[in-house]
């Protein structure tokens, strides 16, 4: 019945959006999708290039060219639990992991490691505040990261998920949850990003354990 009822909710929930701040909502939605998606090409070629580079003497952009069946599975599926074995699958055919080493760290950042979902709640937050008018703190931004940090590592990786969580962290911080309806209308490119981000980075640090294991055992 929730399932059912659930568009109805969502079309009423962006109504009250478009009736609250007008036509201006769609140039927020393409400043806010943009901001965001800059957001996440900086946490992959910024961080985890460096991350790479640094522990796995690896160059990002064959990293991510390599990494191919896995960005291109979480941009059609948007699931980071469904993309489990083909991350496994990549890790150990594709960069050489061992298994024992795939098995348990894939799943393991399946379901704490969203890097993904803590930058769409930063995004979210400080784009409702603007339309609002609230300007937060710099102890407020840190509260902010704290909670959206705690946040991102609780539930499962399905898609269309990060919205109840968005409507959470927007109900923690007393900030109207209209904007979550009218994001959910557009969830599915927002989570295309999230995803695949969350996933990359699920690969990237099996990556660098392995290959900081096999400095290990060439050492000893």
């Amino acid at each position: 019945m929730i399932i059912n009822l659930s568009p109805i909710g969502v079309l009423c929930l962006m109504a009250d959006s478009f009736g609250k701040y007008g036509l201006t909502v769609f140039t927020t939605m393409a400043k806010f999708f943009g901001t965001f998606y800059v957001g996440l090409a900086i946490q992959v070629l910024l961080v985890y290039g460096i991350v790479l580079l640094i522990f796995a003497r690896m160059n990002i952009f064959k990293f991510l060219r390599d990494a191919t069946p896995v960005w291109s599975f979480t941009l059609a599926t948007c699931s980071s639990t469904a993309n489990i074995p083909n991350s496994i699958k990549t890790a150990r055919e594709v960069f050489n992991v061992p298994d024992n080493i795939a098995s348990f760290t894939i799943p393991l950042g399946a379901t704490l490691n969203y890097d993904g979902l803590v930058m769409a709640f930063g995004c979210v937050l400080i784009t409702v505040a603007q339309m609002n008018g609230i300007v937060f703190g710099a102890g407020t931004l840190i509260h902010i990261m704290l909670v959206g940090l705690l946040l991102s590592s609780c539930g499962s990786g399905i898609p269309g998920g990060g919205v109840v969580k968005i409507m959470m962290i927007l109900g923690t911080f007393g900030l109207p949850t209209e904007f979550a309806g009218l994001l959910a209308g557009f969830y599915r490119f927002f989570d295309m990003g999230i995803t695949t981000v969350n996933c990359l980075g699920d690969l990237v640090g099996t990556v660098c354990v392995a290959k900081a294991e096999e400095r290990r055992k060439n050492n000893s």
